[in-house]
């Protein structure tokens, strides 16, 4: 509350005290009741005493006596009291601010919102928060120039208040008015940076609304003036406009943003993978790979093709992450199982490991223009994880500008898989089969049931013959009893038993004809690619989800062929689910494809102190 709520509200002693008894249905004589302790629900548990109040009252315990009420559902005595205290405090900024949310919770209509915001307006005719309320009612019902009208004579009370330039800005996009609010903003008595954080905010509800003309001077304001985030948002959206066709007043606007995206000249896109942040995840890198090639493709228009170079920050005298304890031994070998991951991705020209940071800062200061950087640097060296940022950007990039997401896989590694399954698929038709059985992760229903597996394989021998299953797994699931009773079934080849690695692996799960398997690390490219796939046991707040996904639904860019199953895996869903997808399938395509030949990348490695 605010100070002037702190102030003793002098009555004439028995009138007040009178009041409150009469509004909470005290008798007369009934001055050393007390009002139980459940009541009072703002009041931290205390009992209140009626001869506690003496000849005064605060407005504090008046409000923990609305709050009472109203935890109670006694609307109507809660709403007497809440009309006491404007009659004691009528200009008390709280006082009128706890009323509305009162009848906003309470689902009171709007005129009587907007009557009580009036009231408030009235008796405070300097107040921002008053004109800020009585806007906020008229933009709610989407009355949008009375709400710019009333935001306006806030910011008269308020000319500095960052919130109010913010809210005429969100305002005038929902009016269409896209140039007025940038325009407004960049006028704004206002430092630049906060001025660059508005106007991305601004651009960004612009964007989505469908808006494409007009934007140019935010979008050059901000990559002048913003943090590394908000310029990269906006090289997104400037990569997406067709500059040539705006209108005569925007042309000189746009020509400072050709040249602004012309001067920075990226030809890479460098992927920096600090595993100070990162778990020991393939699956978190894939997912990297495919944020960092959904830039490439963003920035394309205005920039050409982009390579891709990846840098992994270790530490390798603090190799433990969170519940994970890994010694100095085994913490290189997992880094070099996850910079195996590079191999499996197309365009990719360098790749480098640095075990000082400061070596690292200095080589990136040295080359800014040369890249774009994902993640943004601020998330590099900032605090917190910052690998979730992939799925959000994915979702903006195919939302907002209509870049489906993929996974590029090199020609090398496609050449090995390809090789592979002519040595053990003969004239069947091969299907990629990924089995989890890691009994050590904090999330267990991201394992494989590997007894239904099993199941499923072995009928499969008889019910589908002409199928081959590559098993893909890790070292430790291959090496397990449940895996090796799959290796006598004739329609399975356990791919680990003939030492493969994770570039492979990853592309075997890419080139086969379809894939089957749960919500882990090769599922990432899949799930980003055009291939044929069910994934079992999916749960969206930890199976790289995309935020508008609801149960039971798939990927927004998902094809037909391609189906999410958030249930665990049983025999007969499996069966019916595969054979639906390989009905589907054109197989003389696949057949035709594993007859290819092609290329091989150069990748450049390098480690570096």
């Amino acid at each position: 509350m605010g100070s002037s709520t702190l102030k003793k509200i002098v009555s004439s002693g028995k009138g007040l005290k009178k009041s409150i008894s009469r509004l909470l249905g005290f008798e007369r004589n009934t001055k050393k009741k007390r009002i139980p302790k459940d009541l009072v629900s703002g009041a931290g548990g205390a009992k209140v005493d009626l001869r506690s109040f003496g000849n005064t009252m605060s407005i504090e315990e008046i409000i923990d006596l609305c709050a009472a009420q109203e935890a109670l559902d006694n609307s109507s005595t809660a709403l007497s009291l809440w009309r006491l205290l404007l009659e004691i405090c009528p200009k008390a900024p709280d006082i009128r601010a706890g009323h509305l949310k009162f009848l906003q919770e309470g689902k009171a209509s709007r005129a009587d919102r907007i009557n009580a915001a009036h009231e408030w307006v009235t008796v405070s005719p300097k107040s921002d928060r008053a004109f800020s309320a009585l806007a906020y009612e008229y933009n709610a019902c989407r009355q949008y120039l009375n709400a710019e009208h009333f935001y306006s004579r806030a910011l008269e009370c308020a000319p500095k208040k960052a919130f109010l330039h913010n809210k005429i800005a969100e305002v005038r996009v929902s009016n269409l008015q896209v140039s007025a609010a940038i325009d407004g903003v960049i006028a704004a008595p206002l430092g630049n940076q906060k001025k660059a954080e508005i106007l991305t905010n601004v651009l960004r509800r612009a964007y989505k609304r469908g808006a494409r003309a007009g934007l140019v001077d935010g979008v050059v304001f901000v990559l002048k003036h913003g943090n590394e985030k908000a310029r990269l948002e906006m090289e997104i959206l400037a990569s997406s406009f067709d500059l040539d066709q705006f209108n005569v007043v925007e042309r000189q606007a746009s020509g400072s943003l050709k040249n602004i995206i012309k001067d920075k000249k990226p030809s890479h896109v460098l992927v920096t993978i600090n595993m100070n942040k990162m778990p020991y995840s393939i699956g978190e890198c894939l997912y990297m790979y495919v944020a960092a090639n959904t830039l490439c493709k963003l920035h394309e228009a205005a920039c050409g093709k982009l390579k891709i170079d990846v840098i992994f920050l270790v530490d390798p005298e603090k190799p433990d992450r969170g519940d994970q304890k890994v010694s100095k031994e085994q913490y290189f070998l997992k880094i070099f199982d996850l910079m195996a991951t590079v191999k499996s991705l197309s365009n990719v020209e360098d790749v480098a490991i640095f075990g000082n940071i400061e070596h690292y800062k200095k080589y990136i200061s040295t080359l800014r223009k040369k890249y774009v950087f994902w993640p943004p640097l601020e998330d590099v060296f900032g605090n917190g994880a910052y690998y979730k940022r992939n799925c959000d950007f994915i979702q903006y990039a195919f939302k907002s500008a209509d870049v489906r997401p993929d996974y590029p896989l090199s020609d090398t590694a496609r050449r090995t898989a390809i090789e592979f399954i002519r040595n053990h698929a003969s004239d069947r038709r091969p299907v990629a089969l990924h089995l989890r059985a890691n009994r050590q992760h904090y999330d267990d229903r991201r394992n494989s049931d590997l007894e239904v597996w099993e199941d499923f394989l072995r009928k499969s021998v008889t019910t589908f013959p002409e199928y081959v299953f590559f098993v893909v797994c890790g070292q430790r699931e291959a090496q397990s009893q449940e895996v090796l009773r799959l290796q006598n079934l004739r329609n399975v080849v356990i791919v680990k038993h003939f030492s493969t690695d994770v570039a492979t692996d990853i592309a075997l799960c890419l080139t086969c004809g379809a894939y089957l398997g749960g919500p882990s690390g090769p599922a990432v490219p899949v799930a980003y690619s055009p291939q044929p796939y069910v994934l079992f046991n999916f749960k969206r707040d930890t199976d790289f989800h995309f935020i508008d996904m609801l149960p039971g639904e798939g990927y927004p860019h998902a094809t037909a062929n391609q189906k999410v199953v958030w249930e665990k895996e049983r025999v007969e869903t499996v069966t019916k689910l595969f054979r639906q997808m390989v009905d589907k399938v054109d197989w003389t395509e696949v057949q035709n494809r594993i007859g290819g030949e092609e290329e091989k990348d150069e990748i450049n490695m390098h480690v570096l102190n």
